[in-house]
């Protein structure tokens, strides 16, 4: 089956990366407009160097807690998962 869900094998899958993105996203304080579509990327970019979904879902927590306990802003978090997004499709990420 060909990956036409936003980088996911199914609609039901793709749902759930949303609700857990816009959970992640409110409880960190910062916009899940913002942050939604790097999510996806950066899952897309870990998912194709072999990391665990588990894994992508803990790093992305992980990363909106810290911006959300350091205020530092939707913006921010958005450059964040950019650079993981381009280290993870360059191989740099285990």
């Amino acid at each position: 089956m060909s990956q036409t869900h936003f980088g996911f094998q199914t609609v039901d899958e793709a749902a759930k990366a949303i609700a857990f993105v816009s959970k992640v996203a409110d409880d960190a304080g910062i916009s899940v407009g913002r942050v939604s579509g790097d999510f996806v990327k950066f899952a897309a970019s870990a998912k194709t160097a072999g990391i665990a979904t588990e894994t992508i879902k803990e790093v992305f927590a992980s990363v909106a807690g810290a911006v959300g306990n350091l205020g530092i802003g939707s913006e921010q978090a958005s450059r964040i998962l950019v650079a993981l997004s381009q280290s993870a499709s360059k191989g740099k990420i285990q």
